[in-house]
């Protein structure tokens, strides 16, 4: 059995075999080894299989490829509005983590194509240039898009246009004390009442609010006290830039609120959710992964 076939069959003893045998690990077997599980590649890194240090063959850019090749186009675009990946892509993105892990060069390139946010923040704060640095031919936003990755797509275009690399700690800090002093006021206006949800409802066409419900209504619009808090500063503007992001720290800001003592009474189902506008409450209960 050769090693593609090894590795496609996941038999760890014929592909230690293989390698013992003088097979090496090109492009096809490692695209094979990430359509598999992670301990297939874990294998192959182990037994120093993989070339990890080689500029013309970077196996993170070969990774990129198979995100990018393997992205279904209906489930692209859904993500650009703060919809779930793919499981599939969730695996081949991770597969990302061994690679850099085990030694592979985490050059620009491969941040982009593997949809490293994290990393791509760092590069540019460092060197904004990279924004403009074009990829095989093509703007590294549009690379970062076709691979789902909308939210350093849009990074990527604040920066070429002379913006900053924008600070998620610092605006998580500013929107979870204006959300405490909201609920702080709602409260002291709404004594007596028992709420069963706030929501975070995000237009990113330029609104964020605050909302409150007694009842069992399934979009802010219909909550009891709907619009008891609007946010209205510059943090607005860069929340609308950074697309699906947005969603995802506005989460992290209603786990924050909802594991604080509160200053009104609540149901035992209380939850904070997010909504992406015209969302309804399984897509907000879906992002919080309840």
């Amino acid at each position: 059995m050769n090693l593609k076939s090894a590795i496609k069959k996941r038999d760890s003893k014929a592909i230690r075999a293989a390698l013992a045998a003088g097979e090496e690990v090109g492009y096809d077997e490692l695209t094979t080894a990430f359509a598999q599980p992670d301990s297939v590649l874990a294998l192959l890194l182990e037994q120093g299989a993989v070339k990890l240090d080689d500029k013309d063959e970077n196996p993170l850019h070969w990774l990129g490829y198979e995100i990018r090749s393997n992205y279904p186009q209906a489930a692209r675009l859904s993500r650009a509005k703060g919809g779930p990946e793919p499981a599939a892509i969730t695996a081949l993105k991770h597969k990302a983590d061994l690679l850099v892990a085990a030694g592979a060069k985490l050059d620009w390139e491969g941040v982009v194509r593997c949809g490293r946010y994290a990393d791509a923040e760092r590069m540019l704060a460092k060197n904004p240039k990279l924004a403009k640095q074009r990829i095989a031919d093509e703007s590294p936003s549009t690379i970062a898009a076709y691979g789902g990755a909308w939210d350093i797509s849009e990074l990527i275009k604040r920066i070429a246009k002379g913006g900053a690399v924008f600070d998620a700690k610092k605006a998580e800090k500013t929107l979870t004390t204006w959300a405490t002093k909201a609920i702080a006021a709602y409260a002291k206006s709404h004594r007596g009442e028992t709420v069963r949800r706030l929501a975070f409802d995000f237009d990113s066409e330029g609104t964020l609010t605050l909302n409150a419900d007694t009842g069992k209504a399934i979009r802010p619009g219909d909550y009891s006290a709907s619009q008891f808090a609007d946010l209205d500063t510059a943090l607005l503007d860069e929340l609308c830039a950074l697309g699906a992001r947005a969603l995802e720290l506005l989460v992290s800001v209603a786990r924050g609120i909802e594991a604080t003592k509160l200053p009104i009474a609540t149901t035992k189902d209380f939850k904070v959710l997010v909504f992406d506008h015209d969302d309804q409450e399984k897509q907000a209960l879906a992002r919080r992964g309840t």
